[in-house]
């Protein structure tokens, strides 16, 4: 009995720990967010605690449902893009008829690219590191088509391997500190997707998912 009530504890201690780990950066995320869009829009005190309440529980909403749809990031991006759109009308109810015209250029600025536009929002991009990762990501989807096109095997696998590293490398050279560690959870994201894609394969489930 004894032992099990010292498992039970154990558990306990590491939820706690990992939902305060949890907590923290998603209040480092609002904060960022609430400060770009601050500077932008310039927003009124009253409006920035308006605004740190609704990005908060978007935050937290994402959070939890991306632990629901976990290993099916093209599920999670499609989610994502019908929840932002109410995300930003209650955004914008908060906002003056200038800061609403101003924040629809921000949304009209945002990527094509699903996946940028996800690193966008969860690493709060300023334009000039948009303008700078997008090529980027360009160039390693276009030589991702180029090994598809070609014979399978180890080395196209291998291949594309390095290609991924190199596109992680030459992100995280336009990031800072904060933003390097978010996007370490992005990339952690990505490889258990994978590898969970490589599980339902062999044990009969449909092959490939969505591009990484």
């Amino acid at each position: 009995m004894y032992r099990f009530l010292f498992i039970a504890l154990v558990g306990l201690v590491g939820a706690t720990v990992f939902a305060t780990d949890e907590d923290k950066a998603i209040d480092a995320r609002v904060e960022r967010r609430v400060a770009h869009l601050a500077g932008q829009l310039d927003l009124e005190d009253a409006q920035k605690a308006q605004l740190t309440a609704i990005l908060t529980e978007d935050e937290r909403a994402v959070a939890a449902r991306r632990e629901a749809l976990r290993g099916d990031p093209e599920a999670i991006r499609e989610w994502r893009r019908e929840h932002r759109g109410e995300v930003d009308r209650r955004i914008d109810a908060i906002l003056t008829p200038d800061q609403q015209t101003r924040f629809a250029d921000l949304r009209a600025s945002r990527p094509e690219d699903p996946r940028l536009m996800e690193m966008q929002e969860r690493l709060n991009l300023s334009g000039e590191q948009v303008s700078a990762i997008a090529p980027i990501m360009e160039r390693t989807r276009e030589r991702m088509d180029e090994l598809r096109d070609g014979p399978r095997g180890r080395e196209m696998f291998e291949a594309m391997r390095n290609l991924r590293e190199s596109e992680q490398r030459a992100v995280m050279a336009q990031l800072d500190d904060g933003q390097k560690k978010e996007y370490e959870k992005i990339i952690e994201e990505q490889r258990e997707a994978m590898r969970d894609r490589r599980g339902g394969r062999r044990g009969g489930g449909r092959p490939g998912g969505g591009r990484w």
